[in-house]
């Protein structure tokens, strides 16, 4: 009987094959090679790819940040009574000059 320890083991082996051969089948179809079996292509990565890819989390995480800050202040706004007497000032204004533009 197989201990717990080598079936996992076996089980991500076998999804990691199963993942690699996916992956190659998406390479050819992307490439637009037909799929035969012996090649095997190898994606290497570049300088450009992997900035894009560090810019693009950098981006992210400072979105996600500042939404973050902006519904904490969104909160605090609520919860306290001036900022929320204020608030609803900004708001009425907000609402009175948009419909007096359109």
């Amino acid at each position: 009987m197989l201990s717990y320890r080598r079936k996992t083991h076996m089980l991500k082996r076998a999804k990691q094959s199963k993942e690699k051969i996916l992956r190659q089948a998406e390479l050819k179809t992307e490439l637009g090679l037909q799929a035969e079996e012996d090649k095997i292509i190898i994606e290497k990565s570049n300088m450009l790819k992997f900035f894009i890819n560090k810019m693009e989390a950098l981006i992210s995480l400072i979105v996600y940040i500042v939404m973050c800050g902006l519904a904490v202040i969104g909160l605090a706004a609520l919860i306290y009574p001036a900022p929320r007497q204020e608030i609803i000032i900004l708001l009425t204004q907000l609402f009175d000059e948009l419909t007096n533009y359109f």
